[in-house]
């Protein structure tokens, strides 16, 4: 059996997918590190440093394969996302507890006082198929929870930076250059 050593650790291990990552060049087709010490690495401070400053160098890139990843797995996802998944629920429901202090019956109660609808435009927040369709708005600055708005009027706020200054030039623009037909 072929032996590779790890060029982090030095230890000489099999040359097999069992001890290295696969690499598409190289004698072996293997990464060059064993699979630890390859782990210790991208969980250190230095190599979430160097994965968020590649991300940042190649945001299309990211975004691309985040879009093909979704298209190749979508079934499974949106499978994983339905209501009746008891495990997306948990997580969901930790997630959103962990990162705006809410608990499901909070937001369910918020999406109740809002009638089902979006804060800004009023469409409906609540499909037939009960998959989450809506955003939990937030200030940035204090973590706040201002209520829930659909995906286009969260992105919109976003887009404007929830600078108040600009939205309101934005609203200026929209009524001083009406389109004109020539």
């Amino acid at each position: 059996m072929d032996t590779k050593v790890c060029i982090i650790c030095g230890k000489e291990l099999p040359a097999t997918l069992e001890y290295f990552h696969k690499k598409a060049h190289g004698k072996f087709g293997l990464r060059t590190e064993c699979k630890k010490c390859r782990s210790d690495y991208k969980t250190s401070e230095a190599g979430r440093a160097e994965n968020r400053q590649r991300r940042a160098n190649n945001p299309e890139v990211y975004k691309e394969a985040g879009k093909r990843r979704y298209r190749k797995n979508k079934a499974r996802i949106l499978e994983y996302q339905s209501k009746d998944n008891k495990r997306y629920i948990v997580v969901y429901a930790a997630r959103i507890h962990r990162k705006y202090g809410l608990r499901l019956d909070q937001v369910s109660d918020m999406l109740d006082d809002q009638k089902g609808c979006c804060a800004i435009c009023k469409e409906s927040l609540v499909t037939p198929d009960c998959n989450k369709t809506y955003a939990i708005d937030h200030d940035h600055k204090t973590g706040k929870v201002r209520g829930l708005l659909c995906s286009l009027c969260n992105q919109s706020l976003g887009g404007f930076r929830d600078n108040t200054t600009y939205i309101r030039e934005a609203i200026n623009y929209l009524e001083n250059n009406q389109c004109q037909v020539n």
